[in-house]
């Protein structure tokens, strides 16, 4: 696959040189990946992530980092406790398993 990848944040172009953030893209045959990771996201996180390849369809996700103590009536509790980081990796990593599926659906056409 050649071609870019594209992360943003509410409409804003991201990128590797933004504090807290890391993006990487992993080429292995015919599959390509990408990851877009925050470390010790806050609520300014918040929002819609979108990851735009240049030869699939886009994906999109969004999110809602919540901190500590903060109980959102629209989301369940649990006794499982994840810090935000984690939550909000494990959502980036649903996105990248979408767009990769994409990718794959791409690339068998």
């Amino acid at each position: 696959m050649q071609g870019a990848v594209f992360w943003y944040h509410n409409r804003r172009m991201m990128t590797a040189y933004e504090d807290q953030v890391s993006i990487s893209i992993q080429k292995d045959r015919d599959v390509t990946t990408s990851q877009l990771v925050i470390k010790d996201a806050t609520t300014y996180h918040s929002g819609n992530y979108s990851c735009l390849p240049t030869w699939a369809d886009p994906a999109s996700v969004l999110v809602n980092v919540v901190v500590d103590g903060e109980q959102p009536a629209a989301m369940q509790t649990g006794s499982a406790s994840h810090s935000t980081s984690e939550l909000l990796t494990l959502l980036l990593l649903l996105l990248l398993l979408q767009s990769l599926f994409s990718v794959v659906l791409v690339s068998q056409r």
